[in-house]
């Protein structure tokens, strides 16, 4: 198989299953809060944030294993390729190990930490343990998934990964019928699912990467410092991130109030489905674009990157400018139990984080690729504690409320992805400064002429039900990406899809 229909099949699969496994966390988002309220859904999102804070310590050792096992595999050093992927399993065992105890005291004393309804107590104690035991789960899969990575075959991936979508979901309809409505159950279902994508991702693991034997002895202190000497940074890197978006639930639980916390989780769930579909896409650029770099190919590298901006930009700048155009009628069909225009407003604010990642997140690969992840880390960990300090003077001084909470780490990810990620991405790769801005510009025009069309388009089309709504999506969704073809990709990149395109008609 060439590597364009490689990449075609990895990117066609990728899309389908984040779309289903969007339709499914939308419709499990309003039932849950049509269930149980939008309090109890926001601790859902809270206890899953708790274990964002976690992986701060973990990310120091996981960050770069995938990059290290796929360099010594493409390099035919199966001795390190054993004794990387030991020492990773083995290390994440002992954190485990580690964790365990603080966790449980934590989850015993919650109530002294964050405001907790009574009426939900045992249940929200009940759910962070389920949670916390899932964190340990899939800190043990993790390695096992560099197998799909480093054989480029992500489509195996993504479509457990549906499927464990669609398993969560059943798994919550059923003990929602049988069972009295409770939080916890989908902590049940999440653990569950792991487990689920776990099983196959070790049996990959064993089909693809068959000369890997894990074995103590493969336990090696020096592969443990070389991951740390890199992986050190990305856990700075994403103490940054935690500080500048993960802490918003937590503060909005302690500043505004848990039902404030739950209208700000419900919130940021459509902008978090497209992150995670962005994120998702990079994934099956990444593999190539790394292969390049190994090979001393960094023209290609470089092309790769720019090919990987435009095409994740299109999931990026599309769902912002729908949303920002129709935002309103979409949040009052999602969560009608929901004050629509600050949810409406919240939702928008949070696209803001799409619109940015989607020409910008192939850039912050880069850094990874090119083991270039200090400068990014310091520069993270500073935009975000700026952002953090503006978010307390503005709930201190003002009465934005949610307002400031979701909209400073947006405003603050907006000049950092625009102006300084592309400069720094350019230098790690050796290439011009400008390289990457005009790529950027064309995302902007192109998101501009597309907000303009959507609102003529508004007055034409009344999107009052979801009939209505999914044809307006569809409309604009087409509408969007031939404005996107026309402007943001060059004659060989359009050319390039419709050959692709052709071929599997």
């Amino acid at each position: 198989m060439t590597k364009n229909k490689q990449l075609f099949i990895n990117l066609i699969t990728t899309i389908l299953v984040l779309v289903i496994n969007t339709i499914i966390n939308f419709f499990l988002s309003r039932y849950v809060v049509d269930y149980i309220g939008d309090s109890a859904y926001g601790f859902i999102a809270l206890a899953n944030n708790f274990v964002s804070y976690a992986t701060i310590f973990t990310t120091a050792i996981n960050s770069m294993a995938s990059r290290f096992i796929t360099l010594s595999v493409h390099q035919n050093k199966k001795t390190d390729t054993n004794k990387f992927f030991s020492s990773v399993l083995i290390a994440n065992i002992i954190i485990i190990a580690v964790f365990m105890i603080p966790s449980i005291i934590l989850i015993l004393f919650l109530d002294q930490i964050i405001s907790i309804p009574t009426n939900l107590m045992f249940d929200v104690k009940l759910l962070f343990l389920l949670i916390f035991l899932n964190f340990f789960i899939t800190l043990i899969g993790g390695v096992f998934t560099v197998a799909t990575y480093c054989k480029n075959k992500l489509y195996l991936s993504s479509l457990r990964n549906m499927e464990s979508t669609i398993l969560k979901f059943i798994i919550i309809l059923i003990m929602f019928f049988i069972f009295k409505p409770a939080v916890f159950y989908v902590g049940i279902a999440t653990l569950v699912a792991s487990i689920y994508v776990l099983l196959f991702n070790i049996k990959y693991t064993k089909k693809l990467l068959p000369d890997i034997k894990i074995n103590k002895k493969y336990f090696s202190i020096k592969k443990i410092k070389i991951l740390l000497s890199s992986g050190l940074w990305n856990s700075i890197t994403n103490l940054g991130n935690v500080i500048a978006d993960g802490l918003d639930l937590l503060i909005s639980n302690i500043f505004v109030g848990a039902s404030t916390m739950g209208i700000v989780a419900v919130a940021k769930v459509p902008g978090t489905a497209f992150n995670n579909l962005i994120a998702t896409i990079l994934t099956v650029f990444q593999p190539q674009t790394l292969e390049y770099y190994a090979k001393g190919e960094l023209e290609n590298a470089k092309n790769e990157v720019i090919k990987s901006m435009k095409i994740s930009g299109i999931f990026g700048n599309i769902p912002f400018s729908y949303i920002l155009v129709f935002g309103a009628a979409f949040c009052m069909i999602w969560m009608p139990n929901i004050e629509t225009n600050l949810l409406a407003i919240l939702c928008i604010i949070a696209f803001v984080n799409v619109f940015v990642a989607g020409i910008t997140n192939p850039l912050y690969n880069v850094f990874t690729i090119t083991n270039r992840v200090k400068t990014n880390a310091i520069m993270t960990l500073i935009t975000a504690l700026v952002s953090i300090v503006l978010v307390l003077i503005l709930l201190y001084f003002t009465n934005l409320g949610a307002y400031a909470i979701v909209g400073c780490s947006a405003v603050i990810g907006l000049i950092k992805g625009f102006i300084i990620v592309p400069i720094y991405a350019a230098r790690c790769l050796n290439v011009k400064i400008k390289t990457f801005f005009p790529p950027l510009l064309q995302y902007i025009i192109s998101t501009i002429a597309m907000i303009i069309l959507f609102l003529i388009l508004s007055k034409f089309l009344i999107v009052n039900n979801w009939i209505n709504l999914i044809i307006s999506v569809i409309i604009c969704g087409i509408i969007g990406l031939l404005i996107n073809i026309l402007i943001l990709l060059n004659k060989e990149e359009f050319n390039y899809i419709i050959s692709i395109i052709k071929s599997k008609l």
